[in-house]
């Protein structure tokens, strides 16, 4: 679709493009969960890692252009048909948190439709429009959460307590323990642990986290070709 602006002083816009592109797929987190639950299975460990690597590197090309995701869910997260490819809807892609917490304010205290990291939430609770974080590693306690409930099929909310607005630390801990006891890496598990650390501090950098994910990707690619 491109839609052709005409010149408008007022705003500035003189021979302005948009290009607008569309990709059809049913495949999300949301639906992948239901089909796991309904036929009693689990998410292989391969798809594991292609979901993380993939979601982290688009979450890494937004940093890159000074930008960050801000409203990972699993709604906005999706397989290719072929589960070798994971596409991540990036609606709002703030640029500045402040943007971002004026939406979540407007958040119901019973109903979060955006899976929070302990900061946000904080900066939630206390109301600070201005709060100065790591927006990245917030992103990745996002991503940490969300492949965590896909692992041990559980709704993210569980792993909230609406009404003190608070991350449950104890449920996170005690459902991340299910990864190793539903079969999957201690590899695996590293990862989720680290992403869900409660201070963004004691989270590693991106670049800590693509080094795994990337050399898990490479290896399962790898694979898949001799297949």
């Amino acid at each position: 679709m491109r839609y052709d602006f005409e010149e408008d002083h007022q705003l500035c816009f003189q021979n302005f493009v948009l290009n607008l592109y569309f990709e059809y797929s049913d495949r999300s987190l949301n639906r992948i969960m239901r089909e796991l639950r309904s036929n009693f299975s689990q998410l292989s460990e391969d798809h594991a890692w292609i979901l993380l690597n993939d979601v982290t590197e688009h979450i890494k090309s937004l940093d890159g252009i000074g930008s960050f995701h801000g409203d990972l869910k699993p709604d906005y997260i999706f397989f290719s048909p072929d589960m070798r490819e994971v596409k991540v809807i990036n609606p709002l892609s703030f640029t500045k948190f402040s943007m971002g917490y004026n939406i979540l304010l407007g958040e119901s205290k019973t109903n979060y439709t955006t899976v929070l990291s302990p900061e946000y939430l904080a900066f939630l609770k206390t109301k600070t429009f201005y709060p100065q974080t790591d927006n990245i590693k917030s992103d990745m306690f996002s991503l940490g959460l969300i492949v965590l409930a896909l692992l041990v099929k559980v709704d993210w909310e569980i792993f909230y307590d609406f009404q003190k607005c608070n991350v449950n630390l104890n449920e996170i801990k005690i459902n991340l323990a299910k990864v190793i006891k539903n079969g999957y890496s201690e590899e695996l598990f590293y990862i989720l642990d680290q992403a869900l650390k409660r201070d963004p501090i004691d989270r590693p950098h991106i670049n800590e986290f693509l080094k795994m994910t990337r050399f898990k990707y490479k290896t399962i690619m790898k694979k898949v070709q001799f297949h």
